[in-house]
């Protein structure tokens, strides 16, 4: 099975009053040429898939259109049964683009996993996760699962209790950091994990 990993598009792009977009979805296309040639089965996306500068309104709607363009770039790889797994960044997270992504992915086709950890993700999809989950990809030829852990960026509001006692940035962080690890010190024990599998880690954090 090959996998390619990438991250960080951030589509969308507007740098000073230059608008980045066209550039951005060529290197896309880049990424599509590299995924044929390659024979590529998985490409797995770490998150920040767009800007947090996308502009979304009456007139034009960048999320939209950036997602209308990826499926039909990667139309050819879906075809022949490709998947495309991604995780949400805390650019995709930004309360201008998080909303958008959930209406752009109904009209996109843009599919949810299996409620249950531990199943199949399906041929032939894009998938973009906005929750800690894992899952498994087949290997039809070799007869062998992957298993994939999934992490979107763990923002403050979504990893803290809201019983700290700082407001410290540096201690919020440790204690994301320290919420972050013990979840993934204790995947072995979830419902539907199997230790006995190559397992591979698609996440947007930072780590040391």
């Amino acid at each position: 099975m090959k996998l390619l990993h990438t991250g960080d598009w951030h589509l969308n792009h507007i740098q000073g009053a230059v608008d980045r977009s066209e550039h951005l979805r060529r290197r896309v296309e880049k990424v599509a040429e590299i995924c044929e040639r390659e024979s590529v089965d998985v490409l797995l996306h770490a998150g920040d898939w767009f800007s947090e500068q996308s502009q979304v309104n009456t007139r034009v709607n960048h999320v939209a259109d950036s997602f209308t363009h990826l499926r039909r770039t990667f139309a050819p790889f879906f075809a022949r049964g490709g998947i495309i797994l991604g995780v949400t960044g805390n650019h995709d997270q930004d309360g201008r683009i998080r909303p958008h992504i959930d209406v752009a992915r109904a009209g996109m086709n843009i599919v949810s996993p299996s409620r249950r950890p531990g199943d199949h993700f399906t041929r032939g999809n894009f998938y973009l996760l906005d929750t800690f989950f894992h899952g498994r990809i087949r290997d039809e030829k070799e007869a062998f699962d992957v298993q994939l852990v999934l992490l979107p960026f763990p923002s403050l509001n979504r990893v803290l209790a809201g019983t700290e006692t700082t407001s410290a940035a540096s201690e919020l962080n440790r204690s994301v950091a320290e919420a972050v690890s013990s979840r993934l010190r204790g995947l072995p024990e979830e419902p539907g994990f199997d230790r006995s599998l190559h397992s591979v880690l698609v996440a947007h954090i930072h780590a040391t």
